[in-house]
């Protein structure tokens, strides 16, 4: 049993998986990062936002395959790279005008080991759930094989997964080891991302997660730039065009509203790939609270009324009783 991770933005606690899943660290830098930006002034289809989005996940990629890994065997700067210093000096390499190439992991404080960086895994098996109950109980739960159908061995009625996937089969680069090298009893990395976000005065108002690999962190944290910032409920943002860069190509979903917003892009330096993205982000939010905005459908709010949204780019269901 690991004690969870919980990380401030703004007013809220956001509370989630600790390494070696990386989901909820490499989630509050991309957010603290943008705050940095000033990202709530932009809207979500202007080419300003998917800029600073992209650009902030390429540093919190970059520091996520160097440091992120499993903690009994290395010690991962959960603090430090969240430490308000080290943001603010992040955050000045991005600039409006040119996009930052393949970025390099920073230096957070305290740091003992330099660590050389992973390669991002892909993963196609996995599901998440939310669920509220009658008294108030949340549970945020993201379960993997990691590829679909796992390691394709089943025995008694369920598949055995192929976890070990996302290790690093490389144990060092460049005289540098990778903290998510393979070694014995230890745990590989993985992006699961399910949150438990609570307000200022301690309630647990929502419970979020998704699927989709390592672009986990950018599903999540898209919604709840949509849910801080743009005024929208919790279904409209997640079912917003999904964008974003782990530190690779600027990647685009297919369906998106990009015609304008692509060539604002590639002037800046983007690389540009379009993406059929198989997101499955699943929330539930608790009502009222100042994040759902009072002209939607749902008002007037009611106390402890709750909404429920899934993605439509897959089978997901918001139901109640």
């Amino acid at each position: 049993m690991r004690e969870i991770f919980c990380g401030k933005y703004q007013s809220w606690n956001i509370c989630g998986m600790p390494p070696p899943s990386s989901g909820t660290i490499t989630i509050l830098q991309i957010l603290a990062l943008l705050e940095q930006k000033n990202i709530h002034q932009y809207q979500p289809n202007s080419w300003q936002t998917i800029h600073l989005f992209s650009e902030a996940g390429k540093l919190a990629y970059a520091d996520r395959d160097a440091y992120i890994a499993d903690p009994d065997f290395t010690r991962t700067p959960s603090k430090e790279l969240l430490e308000q210093t080290y943001i603010q000096n992040r955050s000045q390499l991005i600039q409006m005008n040119q996009s930052l190439p393949k970025a390099v992991a920073g230096k957070p404080a305290n740091l003992q080991t330099q660590y050389a960086p992973d390669q991002l895994t892909e993963e196609y098996g996995t599901s998440h759930l939310s669920i509220i109950d009658q008294q108030g109980n949340q549970v945020s739960l993201t379960t993997t094989i990691e590829s679909q159908f796992g390691s394709r061995i089943m025995v008694e009625g369920f598949f055995l997964n192929n976890q070990l996937t996302d290790f690093s089969f490389q144990p060092n680069l460049a005289g540098l080891p990778i903290a998510n090298r393979i070694e014995a009893n230890k745990r590989p990395r993985s992006s699961m991302a399910p949150l438990i976000i609570l307000n200022e005065s301690g309630q647990a108002v929502m419970t979020i997660g998704s699927a989709g690999g390592s672009n986990i962190i950018n599903f999540v944290a898209k919604t709840l730039l949509g849910l801080f910032h743009w005024n929208l409920n919790i279904q409209e943002a997640i079912a917003l065009p999904n964008f974003g860069n782990r530190n690779q190509e600027t990647e685009l979903e297919v369906s998106g509203f990009w015609k304008d917003i692509a060539p604002e892009l590639i002037k800046r330096g983007h690389q540009i790939k379009y993406v059929d993205y198989p997101s499955g982000t699943q929330g539930i939010m608790k009502s009222p609270t100042p994040i759902l905005r009072e002209n939607t459908a749902l008002s007037p709010l009611q106390n402890n009324q709750l909404f429920g949204a899934a993605d439509p780019r897959r089978l997901g269901l918001a139901i109640g009783e």
